[in-house]
């Protein structure tokens, strides 16, 4: 009982604060970009001032000038159930001379699983085809399972420090 009190008493001021937020000075708030067509999960700004803003169901979207563009930059499959989707953005440190941007989504699949893919930028839209797979959580991600298997079983225990992966490089 005391922790479902703690629990609501946690809710109720979290959204009192919200309310209440106060920017520091010289900050100001400015809405740039209404009617997103999906749920936006990260964004970045490159170089250049465009903001680029991904959607969890596989856009990247353009906002250039203070306005969303029509055409997407870029729009991939992906499992969006829950908090899968397209999920991270990055621009290249060279992304001036290279255009290399990087995505983190989730792949469709059984089962599904995370990537770091890299597109080339021609202008507002993405290179058709320029997908490289530069890191893939598959294998990772299907070691885990079998380890926990293994460990419900008693088949196995674990040292620490006896596995030590973190995926593989394409």
């Amino acid at each position: 009982m005391r922790h479902l009190l703690r629990q609501l008493l946690a809710v109720n001021l979290m959204a009192l604060f919200a309310t209440a937020a106060t920017l520091p000075p010289g900050l100001v708030e400015k809405q740039i970009a209404t009617n997103l067509p999906g749920v936006p999960t990260s964004m970045a700004f490159a170089p250049d001032g465009r903001l680029f803003v991904c959607l969890q169901q596989g856009q990247v979207r353009v906002i250039k000038n203070g306005f969303l563009l029509s055409t997407p930059f870029l729009s991939i499959p992906v499992d969006s159930f829950n908090e899968r989707g397209l999920l991270g953005i990055a621009f290249d440190p060279n992304f001036a001379t290279n255009h290399y941007v990087y995505l983190y989504h989730t792949i469709p699949g059984s089962p599904s699983h995370n990537r770091i893919s890299r597109y080339t930028a021609a202008g507002d839209i993405a290179v058709s085809n320029s997908e490289a797979v530069i890191f893939c959580l598959a294998r990772y991600c299907a070691l885990m399972r079998t380890v926990a298997f293994l460990r419900t079983t008693r088949s196995i225990t674990p040292r620490p420090g006896t596995i030590a992966l973190s995926g593989h490089w394409a």
